[in-house]
C-alpha cells in the first residue's frame, strides 16, 4: 500500500476549495475540501498536507474528516529541511484503483493577522499544498463586514462579498505538486480586535443564604493598535453586574448593552502589548440554576462553568465554593482537586486548560444543605432567642465568663481596603512608568520626577497600614490570617520584580541568552500573577465583608 506522496500523476485531485473565515477577534477557521481520484492500480492509505512552518505556532487545531463524517487520525510529519510543515492523514479504508475519495480539512489558527502600526495584516497560503496535481481550485477569504480592504498584490483574488461579509475569492487550475503560494492582504476594520485572552479565573460561590455569586478575573493583552475598551459577551439574567480592577471600583468605566459589556482602563488607553487585568462580578439567577429535587434539604445546581462563545482562552479555571454543612452527592464532572478553607468551605478546582471558541463546560451537582442553619424561620428564630436568653442567664447565675461574639469593624475594614487600593493602583503607576521609560514615552526626569512622588506617599500608607493592621490583627484571628497572606504575598511581589529586573539587566547586557531569560521571565510573571490574586482575593473578601 502506498501513500500519495510516494505516487506518480495517477494519483490527483480533481477539485479543491479553501474557505478562509477571518473573525474580529483575529482567528482565522479554514475549511479545505478535497475530491481525490485514484487512476492507478495500487491502493492508496494516506495523504500528506501541509502549510508554511512560520504559521506553525498559530495552529488551534486541525481534524480530517472522511466520508460519513468519520474523523479520521493525523499525525505531524517531521521533516527539518522542508519549510512546509506536512500533516498526515491515514485513511481508514484504502483508496482502490479507479476510486475517488472527498475528504475535508478543518483548521483553527490564531495569529494569522497582525498588525503593521499602519494596517491590520492577513498572511496564509492561498492554496492547499498537497504532493500532488490539482485540477482546479476555488479559494475564498472571507473578512468581517466592517473591513476595508487596502491592498493585495496576489492579483488572482478578486473582491466580492458573500451573504454581506467583504471577500475575496480565486479560481486556479492545474496547481503544482507541493504549490507554496501565498497571500496576504493589508484591511481596515474599526471592529478589529487583536486580544490574547491569557487567563479567565471565575470564582462561583454559593453562601450559607443561597445566594449565588460570579466573581470572574480577566487578564488579557491586546496584541493589536492602541484600543480604550475591551468587549465581552453579556452574561444573561444577572444582576448587578460590577467591575474591578487591581486598585479598586471601576464602574464607571464598564458599559452594560443588552447583549455585551464594555470595559475600559482606570488609567489612558490599552498599548500595543499591554496587559490588562480587571474582574467582573455578578449575582447569578437562583430560579434558573438551584432547584429543590428532594425535600427538605437536596437540590440541584446546573450551571456553565465555562463557556467561550468565539474567543480563544488559553487558561480557564473555574473554582466553585460551597458552603461548609454542604454534602456533595453527585458531580456530572469530577475537579481536578478539592480544598477545604479555612472557614471550612469545600472548593472545588476546574483547571480546563486551553478552550476553543464556542466551547462550553457545564455542570451538574447534587448536594445536601440543611438550609434552616443559614435561614431560621420566625417561630424557630424566636425560640432560638429564648434558648439564647436563658443560656445567658444560667452563664450569670453561674459566674461564668460569657464568650463575646465579635463585632466586624466596618469602618476599619473600609478605611484598610481604600488604603490598600490606593497603593495597589500607586504601585500600578510605578510599573506604567517604567514601561512608558523604556518605549521613549516620557523622558528620564519626568520619570524620576514621578517615582519620587509615587514612593513617598506609599511610604505615607504603609505607615498608617501597619497601625490599622495591628488593630485589624487583635480583633479577629480570621483578620490577622487574611493580613498576613497580603503582606506574604506583597514581599513575594517586591522580590519578583527585583528579580525580573535583574534578568532583564542581565539580558540586554547579553550576560545571559535569550532562552533563559525568556523562561526565567515567565516564571517570574507567573509567581507575579499568583501572588497579585492572592491579594485580590483578600481585598475582595474584605470588601464583601464591609458592605
Amino acid at each position: 500500500m502506498l501513500s500519495f506522496s510516494s505516487c506518480s500523476e495517477e494519483i490527483y485531485v480533481s477539485r479543491a476549495s479553501r474557505n478562509m473565515t477571518v473573525s474580529n477577534y483575529g482567528m482565522t477557521t479554514i475549511v479545505d475540501t478535497l475530491v481525490m481520484v485514484n487512476n492507478g492500480t495500487t491502493s492508496v492509505g494516506s495523504l500528506d498536507f501541509g502549510f508554511n512552518k512560520m504559521y506553525s505556532d498559530g495552529l488551534i487545531s486541525v481534524q480530517a474528516i472522511g466520508p460519513a463524517g468519520v474523523q479520521i487520525s493525523l499525525e505531524k510529519v517531521v521533516n527539518e529541511t522542508s519549510s512546509t510543515q506536512f500533516m498526515r492523514c491515514n485513511l481508514i479504508e484504502p483508496i482502490t484503483g479507479g476510486e475517488t475519495y472527498e475528504l475535508q480539512i478543518d483548521w483553527l489558527f490564531s495569529g494569522l493577522v497582525s498588525f503593521d502600526g499602519t494596517d491590520y495584516v492577513f498572511s496564509f497560503n492561498a492554496y492547499p499544498t498537497l504532493p500532488m496535481w490539482t485540477e482546479t481550485c476555488d479559494s475564498v477569504i472571507i473578512f468581517p463586514s466592517t473591513a476595508e480592504f487596502v491592498d493585495w498584490p496576489n492579483e488572482t483574488f478578486t473582491e466580492t462579498e458573500i451573504s454581506g461579509q467583504k471577500s475575496l475569492s480565486s479560481t486556479q487550475s492545474l496547481l503544482e505538486p507541493y504549490n507554496n503560494m501565498e497571500i496576504s492582504i493589508k484591511f481596515n476594520n474599526p471592529s478589529q480586535e487583536l486580544i490574547s485572552f491569557e487567563s479567565i479565573r471565575r470564582q462561583i460561590t454559593i453562601t450559607s443564604s443561597g445566594q449565588l455569586i460570579s466573581r470572574d478575573f480577566y487578564r488579557v493583552i491586546n496584541l493589536g493598535p492602541q484600543i480604550n475598551s475591551i468587549t465581552l459577551a453579556r452574561p444573561q439574567n444577572v444582576s448587578p453586574i460590577s467591575a474591578f480592577d487591581n486598585a479598586g471600583s471601576i464602574q464607571d468605566r464598564l458599559q452594560v448593552k443588552a447583549d455585551s459589556l464594555v470595559i475600559s482602563p482606570r488609567f489612558n488607553l490599552i498599548q500595543t502589548n499591554d496587559s490588562f487585568n480587571f474582574m467582573i462580578e455578578y449575582w447569578m439567577p437562583l430560579e434558573n440554576l438551584i432547584k429543590r429535587i428532594e425535600w427538605p434539604n437536596n437540590y440541584q445546581f446546573t450551571t456553565d462553568l465555562a463557556k467561550t462563545e468565539d474567543l480563544i482562552v488559553k487558561q480557564f479555571v473555574v473554582n466553585v465554593s460551597l458552603p461548609k454543612e454542604a454534602q456533595i452527592e453527585y458531580l456530572s464532572s469530577n475537579p481536578n482537586s478539592t480544598i477545604t478553607q479555612a472557614d471550612g468551605n469545600e472548593l472545588l478546582c476546574y483547571d480546563f486548560g486551553m478552550l476553543m471558541p464556542g466551547q462550553i463546560r457545564n455542570l451538574t451537582m447534587n448536594y445536601e444543605y440543611p438550609i434552616f442553619l443559614a435561614s431560621i424561620s420566625p417561630l424557630r428564630w424566636i425560640f432560638s432567642v429564648e434558648m439564647i436568653l436563658f443560656a445567658i442567664g444560667a452563664a450569670i447565675l453561674m459566674k461564668r465568663p460569657m464568650k463575646l461574639i465579635t463585632k466586624v469593624p466596618i469602618e476599619k475594614i473600609k478605611k484598610f481596603v481604600t488604603l490598600q487600593d490606593e497603593k495597589i493602583a500607586l504601585r500600578f503607576e510605578l510599573e506604567k512608568g517604567s514601561e512608558e521609560i523604556a518605549r521613549g514615552a516620557i523622558s528620564k526626569h519626568e520619570y524620576r520626577r514621578r517615582r519620587k512622588s509615587i514612593e513617598m506617599r506609599i511610604s505615607e500608607l504603609n505607615r498608617t497600614l501597619a497601625a490599622l493592621k495591628s488593630e485589624l490583627k487583635t480583633v479577629d484571628p480570621r483578620y490577622d490570617q487574611m493580613i498576613r497572606r497580603v503582606e506574604k504575598a506583597e514581599a513575594e511581589l517586591e522580590g519578583l520584580r527585583v528579580s525580573n529586573n535583574q534578568i532583564t539587566t542581565q539580558y540586554r547586557s547579553g550576560r545571559i541568552s535569550k532562552d533563559a531569560y525568556e523562561s526565567l521571565s515567565k516564571d517570574y510573571n507567573k509567581r507575579i500573577e499568583k501572588a497579585r490574586e492572592t491579594i485580590d482575593s483578600v481585598i475582595v473578601t474584605l470588601r464583601e465583608e464591609a458592605r
